[in-house]
């Protein structure tokens, strides 16, 4: 007599023998209440309910003033605003300490060796650091990063262009072809040195403290309309350069990052008081040398974190400056300065 697990046996067997591929088999029945027999229930249906997370939700947009450039159009209007009034007022001052007087023609009046040509380098770096600036400026209106820096550099050099053609009207001074030069070449080495990571292994640097010409007569020189940026005996000029990633093994591990090696020149015994001669004689004080150091600087970019337009911005600009930092005279009279200031 079969039993019931017979049964259930040779309906396992049955239902071995007929199976069929998982395209071809009917649903899955359910099994029924009752033990040892199958019913061809049909399997429920069941309608998915799918949540979907809040970053994927139909959300109304929001209001922003980005436009599909990406430019903060509320910034960018407050960035150019700020900076045609920064330059209209820089425009105005030097109108009333310069060009204050009777214009004349176009004229040009270019010399070299003027100071020992560091006001040339003035204008170099002039041109770069207000290309630095408008451009950093930019970027935080939104404007993308290269256009940020070809922009920057443009306005620099319109800006000094501006400057040069003033000069040209002016009846003491003249259309500088070399002065122009320099701020073409400022521009440019700002755009290269953004945009190139090579050339951010080196660094266009400035220092200053007056000189004892400058303060012993320093009414006077307020009086002619001269600033701290024609006292050249007091600047000094350095490129500083990464040295970490220059050294072979074990000495680029071993120096750290921060920690950059400058060479610098600066001017020493130089006095305007020959700007109201023409030709190559305006300018060169007998007295006058170039000195040259070597020096070393802090490298801003490795020591405030970049994780932010504040952050890059800081560290950019301040790697514009050479600090008093220890410093050897190589030439002449080679020596060691405990804190390097400049002026003797």
């Amino acid at each position: 007599m079969p039993t019931a697990t017979d049964s259930v046996a040779s309906d396992s067997m049955a239902s071995t023998s007929s199976y069929r591929s998982p395209a071809t088999a009917p649903p899955l029945a359910a099994p029924s209440r009752s033990i040892g027999a199958w019913s061809p229930l049909p399997a429920p249906q069941i309608t998915p309910r799918l949540e979907l997370p809040e970053s994927v939700r139909a959300v109304p947009p929001r209001r922003s003033s980005m436009g599909r450039s990406g430019i903060r159009w509320g910034r960018f209007a407050g960035v150019t605003a700020a900076l045609a009034a920064g330059y209209t007022g820089i425009y105005l001052f030097e109108r009333k300490q310069w060009w204050d007087g009777p214009g004349s023609g176009f004229k040009f009046d270019s010399h070299l060796n003027y100071a020992r040509n560091f006001d040339k380098i003035s204008h170099l770096y002039a041109g770069e650091v207000q290309a630095l600036i408008n451009a950093r400026l930019l970027e935080w209106s939104g404007v993308p990063k290269n256009q940020a820096s070809l922009w920057g550099a443009v306005t620099s050099l319109a800006a000094q262009t501006h400057v040069e053609i003033h000069d040209g009207y002016s009846a003491r001074w003249g259309f500088d072809w070399y002065d122009q030069a320099a701020n073409t070449v400022g521009a440019a080495w700002f755009y290269a040195h953004d945009r190139i990571p090579a050339m951010r292994r080196f660094d266009l640097r400035w220092s200053y403290y007056p000189s004892n010409a400058w303060l012993k007569n320093l009414e006077e020189r307020q009086k002619e309309g001269t600033m701290f940026a024609d006292d050249y005996s007091g600047h000094a000029y350095w490129m500083s350069m990464q040295v970490y990633d220059l050294l072979p093994g074990a000495l680029g591990r071993a120096w750290p990052e921060f920690l950059q090696v400058s060479v610098g020149a600066s001017l020493h015994d130089w006095t305007d008081d020959t700007w109201s001669l023409k030709g190559p004689e305006r300018g060169r004080d007998p007295d006058a040398y170039v000195a040259y150091y070597v020096s070393l600087d802090v490298d801003w970019r490795k020591v405030i974190p970049r994780n932010s337009w504040l952050g890059r911005s800081a560290g950019d600009f301040l790697n514009r400056f050479h600090l008093p930092f220890p410093a050897v005279r190589v030439w002449p009279e080679p020596g060691v300065h405990l804190i390097f200031v400049g002026q003797k």
